[in-house]
């Protein structure tokens, strides 16, 4: 057999005993990997040769040597911890070459590559495998390849896996609906309970949290564009159909071909029931002027006076006095409703030249200040004007008959009602006005809960006033062209909840509000996994969550780590812990963006500048 192999043929395999001499002997272009070419080799730069494993030289079957000393012996010569700016080729040679040289050099040994989501698994794996299935020397050793997760299977028993660390979330504009209102990142917490919907019934829920992530992220970001725009990270399950007669479905939005001219929707109605309240209300009200008396009001009646106080009422704490506003030569009957109201609740009210309604009610007064505003503070006291003006917690929790008699009141006072005659479908569509922040999200909540879609926007008027528009939809689902969905760089916060058991939640950004499923933990597939070797892409965003699961995914005798990723990371997070850690001051590798040869003096100033 010998007489076979060419004295040169021989001194090429030796190469293999060499990883840098390896990678520059097999590979000549570093933009593709099939290729092969016997007389061109390739060129590490001088700062990428320190970022090659030696591990593949060693001879650890040393006598006297335990187990975990010969493991040790391989982490010296195999871990790093590459951090820098872009542009210099970590990746290529801290994690592509290197898994590569792996597969060929360790005969069954097991070893997982783990990101942030799909994407960044995608752009990495995929570069592997050209080498494998077309390099005349690589692809000798037979493979079989799986996608999604990927799996490499070499014929020597070497078997790589790719673990997503499942970062499903949405961008920091987005907020989630919990039983106090649409909450962001900043203002959650886990206390509160998230809405769920419960697929099979259609019925919506509030439900317990069980965790809370939020993370730094710089990356792809998917958006859906067009009269929505959704920010999506890649691996986030949106909930979805193709038509209204098929069933709804969780998948990542990644999976989703954005060339085809398809659309598919988003589930934005439910149903809510609440609680539905029978007993009165109860007010100390001056009777004839002479003596107080508590008066007993239907639930229901005070429900319609709340509308109309809410969007067209104010109050006099110096003379507990209530006023309701309504032109009584523009709008009579508006002012009979009112009057009608007024009468059942059993209270003094006295017409004020033809413009509004007045009464005295100390008891009232009180109870509208606690209950009604939410807003700016002066000295630490709440300004009871219509820009701090919100709901009643507990009309948002009623039941969604009782929502819609307030919600009636309230159109009526600072609402409008469009109808479309000429229409073949004799469509309405109601809109409902306020320049209260708080009371738009609150509106907004209320018309939902009565299984109306409804949406927001804001506009200012001819006095420069934030006017916020909230809406009733028509539609029951949200259509999205697939041809608008854009894919698009993002870095800021990411953050989702998780919640049980349905996983489903409810989320508004822009003022749109649709259904889509929650994050899972953080990790999870490192559970019950032990690895000898780890690859980490984009390591400086890996969670505190994470980072908890997967330092226990190591085998017995240990790991060894081949991490890169950006410097973008705080001295705290799992990725600056290993930074400025002094045991590893050896194995970190942190070169700046201009190494790179591509770097000149334009390049700088467009980075100053930037």
């Amino acid at each position: 057999m010998l007489e076979n192999i060419t004295e040169n043929e021989l001194e090429y395999i030796e190469c293999f005993l060499d990883s840098q001499c390896l990678v520059e002997c097999l590979f000549h272009n570093a933009d593709s990997l099939g290729e092969f070419d016997e007389d061109k080799f390739g060129e590490l730069r001088m700062y990428q040769r320190s970022m090659i494993s030696h591990e593949y030289i060693l001879d650890t079957d040393i006598v006297g040597l335990t187990k975990e000393d010969q493991f040790a012996l391989r982490k010296g010569a195999g871990d790093l911890y590459c951090f820098g700016g872009r542009c210099f080729g970590k990746s290529y040679v801290v994690e592509i070459l290197d898994m590569i040289c792996a597969m060929l050099n360790l005969d069954g040994e097991e070893s997982a590559f783990s990101s942030i989501d799909r994407i960044h698994i995608e752009n990495i794996l995929e570069k592997l495998i050209p080498a494998l299935e077309y390099h005349p020397i690589v692809s000798l050793w037979k493979r079989r390849i799986k996608r999604n997760p990927f799996v490499f299977t070499l014929r020597n028993g070497h078997v790589m896996t790719s673990i997503n660390m499942n970062l499903m979330c949405v961008d920091e504009e987005t907020e989630i609906l919990t039983d106090k209102g649409f909450q962001t990142y900043k203002t959650i917490s886990k206390s509160d309970n998230v809405l769920s919907l419960n697929p099979d019934t259609d019925e919506a829920t509030y439900e317990k949290i069980s965790n809370i992530y939020t993370s730094d992220y710089d990356g792809d970001m998917y958006y859906t564009g067009g009269f929505t725009n959704f920010a999506f990270s890649p691996n986030h399950d949106i909930y979805y159909n193709w038509s209204f007669i098929q069933n709804w479905q969780k998948k990542p939005i990644s999976n989703l071909n954005l060339n085809s001219n398809s659309q598919i929707y988003f589930k934005h109605a439910f149903k809510y029931n609440g609680e539905l309240r029978t007993e009165p209300i109860t007010f100390k009200i001056r009777q004839n002027n002479r003596y107080f008396k508590n008066v007993d009001i239907d639930f229901n009646v005070w429900l319609e006076f709340l509308g109309w106080y809410i969007s067209e009422g104010c109050i006099e704490e110096k003379r507990n006095r209530i006023y309701i506003s309504q032109s009584q030569v523009a709008n009579p009957e508006k002012c009979k409703e009112i009057e009608s109201v007024l009468r059942k609740m059993q209270v003094n009210y006295h017409k004020q030249k033809g413009k509004c309604f007045a009464f005295d009610c100390a008891d009232m007064v009180k109870h509208l200040k606690k209950h009604c505003y939410k807003g700016k503070k002066i000295k630490i006291k709440t300004v009871h004007n219509c820009y701090n003006k919100k709901v009643p917690d507990y009309v948002k929790n009623l039941d969604s008959s009782q929502i819609s008699i307030f919600l009636d009141s309230f159109r009526k006072g600072d609402g409008y009602t469009y109808k479309n005659l000429a229409s073949k479908f004799k469509t309405e569509h109601v809109y409902y006005y306020t320049s209260s922040v708080n009371l738009a999200n609150d509106l907004q909540e209320l018309v939902l809960k009565t299984g109306k879609p409804s949406s927001c926007f804001t506009h200012s008027n001819h006095r420069k006033n934030d006017i916020h528009v909230i809406s009733e939809l028509t539609s029951k689902a949200r259509n999205i062209l697939l041809k608008n969905i854009t894919v698009e760089n993002y870095k800021g916060k990411l953050w989702c909840v998780e919640t049980k058991p349905y996983g489903l939640i409810f989320i508004r950004r822009n003022g749109k509000c649709c259904w889509t499923g929650n994050s899972k933990s953080p990790g999870q597939n490192f559970y019950g996994k032990h690895y000898p070797r780890l690859y980490l892409e984009e390591a400086s965003l890996e969670s505190e969550e994470v980072h908890t699961i997967r330092k226990d995914s190591v085998a017995e005798a240990g790991c060894v780590l081949r991490v890169a990723g950006m410097t973008n990371f705080t001295k705290y997070s799992p990725a600056g812990t290993m930074s400025y850690d002094p045991n590893k001051q050896h194995q970190v590798l942190n070169l700046p963006q201009f190494v790179s040869p591509f770097w000149n003096e334009k390049k700088k100033e467009a980075k100053i500048e930037e």
